[in-house]
């Protein structure tokens, strides 16, 4: 897959936010991209996502302005199911603008300039295992072998940091 952010695109599909709301677009032929479906914003205020085989991360805000995780399943583009969601309800007002995902891990920046660490084994329950405060995540990646986060801080200069996924706390 390619892309980042507010787009990825992989198997024969683009993934586009659109304003609040997220496009599925078929894109095998490259002369006449046609959207499939669109997932509304009642679903999550899309702000960065990842997509790992036909599982679509996305996070972004609820409609009640709080930070959101969502999985959706897109094996089917025209009709994609979300599998989980997990709001943050523990900040108002806030939103998340960065994700990355690796077997049973997530990681989610940018919630308050928190990063947090999700356990996804129950993909329809979601649960939060970590959270670092005050780290201002612009960008999150996991290691192949899923143990170590990688993030960069914004700031002037702007500070790569590895985290340990092996004891979240």
């Amino acid at each position: 897959s390619i892309g980042g952010d507010r787009m990825v695109a992989g198997n024969g599909m683009a993934y586009v936010q659109v304003g609040n709301v997220l496009d599925v677009i078929d894109i095998t032929t490259p002369s006449a991209p046609q959207v499939k479906a669109t997932i509304p914003s009642s679903t999550i205020y899309p702000l960065g996502m990842t997509l790992v085989g036909t599982r679509l991360y996305v996070v972004g805000r609820n409609t009640s302005s709080q930070a959101r995780f969502v999985a959706i399943d897109v094996s089917t583009p025209a009709s994609p199911t979300v599998l989980g969601t997990k709001d943050f309800t523990d900040v108002s007002s806030a939103f998340a603008t960065t994700v990355a995902v690796n077997g049973t891990k997530a990681i989610v920046g940018g919630i308050a300039n928190d990063l947090r660490i999700l356990d996804i084994s129950n993909i329809s329950t979601p649960q939060q295992i970590g959270r670092l405060v005050n780290v201002a995540p612009i960008a999150v990646k996991i290691s192949p072998d899923g143990n170590y986060a990688y993030f960069v801080s914004s700031g002037s200069p702007a500070t790569l940091t590895v985290v340990s996924l092996t004891a979240p706390t």
